[in-house]
């Protein structure tokens, strides 16, 4: 290690200690999605930090959030907790050697010196570095950082992490490491806390450089699919429902950290329809609760839901129902009203 990289990272580790030692009010919303129910619970006082007993599906598991680039050296200052990203993280251990929980505490993966860890979008974890002395160095690559073009033309396991074409892969995890790699880790890091002119386009060269030498790699990478049973498949229902006026595959796949190929694969393999389907029972579901609860005329009702006429409308409800609005509403309705009276 020279002593212009100590210097750095020394640098590093004094910022980011100050950084995640701010009061939760400050940090929580710089650092994490939030909920209403977490921003009150923070505000008043008595919100709790997740801890690593809680299930990867308890709805207290953070999200963390950051759009630029970055190269630190990690800092434990939180309890292991489970937590995930919406931006890909490449773990680089230089030094020593820490633990990488995947989905819940069974899973574990143990990163040795010199190896690469490539953890993908929206993928429940927990890191523990127990040791003291070791150097960890987390390197943040929010979606749109490289160009899918480049992407693509890495090919193999490399392709189905960053893109989702052929098999989509939750992490890669590399063993050892070569003198060019570890070259390309300082460089980026060196980049990220310096005030060079172009900095932004030396750290994606770098970080291509390093992308290109791990895709060269024979034998060593291993790589990882979580079943799609770790997605929360009520989350996405209930977003397209809240949402079908207009959301679409590419906004749905952004807000759930997913590349749209794979969640395309995910509904269907999830919910036996594609998204578009998915989409028009969500509509229809809201159309038939605004026949029987409202006066609104099917127009209207269409536009509220999210289609461009009421022939949409029809159209699926004799498809699905075998009966027009008129008539659904007319049955319904009727029920509807005998029953809110009876209570």
């Amino acid at each position: 290690m020279t002593a212009d990289f100590t210097r750095i990272l020394g640098e590093s580790y004094r910022q980011e200690v100050s950084r995640l030692d701010r009061i939760l009010p400050t940090l929580m919303p710089d650092e994490y999605r939030l909920t209403p129910d977490m921003e009150r619970s923070i505000s008043n006082g008595t919100y709790q930090f997740p801890d690593a007993g809680e299930s990867h599906t308890d709805k207290r598991v953070l999200t963390r959030k950051q759009d630029y680039f970055s190269a630190k050296v990690h800092v434990r200052r939180t309890p292991l907790y489970f937590h995930r990203h919406e931006f890909v993280e490449m773990l680089y251990m230089y030094r020593g050697r820490c633990r990488q929980f995947i989905g819940n505490l069974g899973t574990c993966v143990t990163l040795h010196e010199g190896d690469v860890f490539l953890l993908n979008q929206n993928v429940t974890h927990a890191l523990l570095q127990e040791d003291e002395s070791a150097v960890l160095i987390k390197i943040i690559i929010p979606t749109g950082t490289l160009s899918q073009n480049f992407l693509r033309k890495l090919g193999g396991q490399q392709a189905g992490f960053w893109t989702g074409i052929g098999e989509y892969y939750h992490y890669l995890h590399y063993t050892g490491c070569t003198a060019d790699e570890k070259l390309f880790v300082e460089r980026m890091m060196a980049e990220y806390y310096s005030q060079n002119p172009c900095k932004e386009i030396a750290e994606a060269s770098w970080l291509q450089l390093m992308l290109i030498a791990l895709s060269r790699r024979e034998g060593d990478e291993r790589w990882y699919k979580l079943g799609h049973s770790s997605v929360d498949m009520g989350r996405i229902t209930e977003y397209v429902y809240e949402h079908s006026e207009t959301v679409t595959l590419e906004e749905l796949a952004r807000v759930f950290s997913f590349s749209p190929s794979y969640l395309s694969r995910v509904i269907k393999e999830g919910c036996g329809m594609n998204f578009l389907d998915l989409l028009r029972e969500c509509r229809l579901e809201k159309a038939t609760a605004l026949l029987t609860a409202t006066n609104y005329p099917i127009g209207e009702i269409a536009e509220l839901v999210g289609y461009s006429s009421a022939a949409s409308v029809y159209q699926g409800m004799r498809e699905k129902f075998g009966m027009s609005p008129t008539e659904y509403r007319d049955n319904y309705g009727q029920i509807n009203r005998e029953h809110t009276t009876n209570e």
